[in-house]
């Protein structure tokens, strides 16, 4: 949970890093204003590189490749041996294996077109969304934060200065949400980052009908608490849901489709928020945060219908809520006993599927090694 949600902290480095060296040029009255920016860049692929060969394999591609001594071997370089023990690593493999399993008769094969089929067709869908949804939030106005900041009638060292502080909020934000997603659930996180996104929002669109120095800087100091809100809960999450809500069979294929979503949503946003700000086109400014309040409103609307909760689930009782068509505001409270299934149709063969959990200890069984 925490290494997914830790992605968002990456991007907000590297965010973070560029706009102060770009902050640091700014009085370069030379070509080299641009340049240096540029040449830095080179520094990091080789330490790229040098993480990704030395990076543990994923245990369920292991499993998946019957490599199981390979994958027992993956489990305990991804944990800690005082908290983890031999025996907690077999039943890890142990319930991997069986997780891919009832996948394996759920559906066969592993092709794009399989993401449309069946019940993958939902987990595809609420995925690609997922990924949307960060820029239909209205975090697309944080990636234009000079231009906003400028746009407000701030001076331009004074815009870059701001833009420091609206970028640490990358990281600041990610560390909040581990926090977050260990008393939390996904689906409330969305739900509720959505809600205090719509809200800043329109405070910031309410700024733009003001020309007062105070509104500028108000404006300013609200685009900095979005960036905040959207990486305590959106931005980090994101990453979570997705790695949870995709099949593990389908999972590559899944995460890939939905980046394709999202950056096609980015290029739209690329399209329409400069010239949102810019007083050359449409010349909205601060305003441009009330198109955005109500897309943040829609989004949160559609959240609420199809994004479930996933939190203290495993593989394999996902699959089943899934395959059960399980409503997305019921899979918190839907009782689920994956190791009790009928062997023809991989079903429960006991108990109803449908059944509301009377006490939250009850699931701890069932969840035990997914929360290892």
């Amino acid at each position: 949970m925490a290494i997914l949600s830790y992605i968002n902290a990456c991007w907000g480095f590297g965010i973070l890093l560029s706009s102060g060296v770009v902050r640091a040029c700014l009085n370069i009255e030379s070509e080299w204003a641009f340049k240096i920016p540029f040449c830095i860049q080179w520094v990091w692929p080789p330490l790229l590189i040098a993480l990704i060969w030395f990076a543990p394999e994923s245990p369920f591609w292991l499993v998946r490749q019957e490599r199981y001594a390979d994958a027992e071997h993956s489990v305990r370089r991804l944990t800690t041996a005082q908290y983890f023990s031999e025996e907690d690593v077999k039943r890890n493999v142990a319930m991997k294996i069986h997780t891919t399993e009832l996948e394996k008769n759920m559906s066969a094969g592993a092709s794009y077109l399989d993401m449309f089929k069946g019940v993958d067709r939902r987990r595809t869908e609420v995925s690609l969304m997922v990924f949307a949804a960060q820029l239909l939030s209205g975090q697309n106005l944080i990636g234009q934060g000079v231009q906003f900041f400028q746009q407000a009638g701030m001076a331009v060292q004074a815009s870059y200065d701001l833009n420091l502080a609206l970028n640490a909020m990358f990281v600041v934000g990610t560390f909040v949400s581990w926090g977050l997603l260990t008393r939390f659930g996904r689906r409330t996180l969305y739900l509720s980052g959505l809600a205090t996104m719509a809200a800043v929002l329109l405070c910031i669109g309410g700024m733009g009908f003001s020309n007062s120095t105070t509104a500028k800087w108000v404006s300013g100091a609200l685009l900095i608490f979005l960036n905040l809100a959207y990486n305590s809960t959106l931005g980090p999450v994101c990453y979570t849901l997705v790695a949870e809500i995709s099949s593990t069979r389908l999972r590559a294929k899944t995460i890939a489709l939905s980046r394709v979503a999202y950056q096609l949503m980015n290029i739209i946003c690329g399209i329409i928020v400069p010239r949102q700000l810019s007083p050359a086109e449409w010349n909205w400014g601060p305003k441009s945060g009330l198109f955005w309040a109500g897309s943040a409103i829609l989004t949160f609307v559609y959240t609420w219908f199809r994004i479930p909760e996933t939190r203290n689930r495993s593989y394999g009782e996902l699959d089943l809520l899934f395959e059960h068509r399980v409503p997305a505001w019921r899979f918190a409270k839907t009782k689920v006993d994956q190791f009790n299934l009928d062997e023809r149709s991989g079903v429960p063969a006991e108990t109803p599927m449908m059944e509301e959990k009377s006490d939250l200890k009850e699931d701890v069984a069932h969840t035990e090694y997914a929360r290892k």
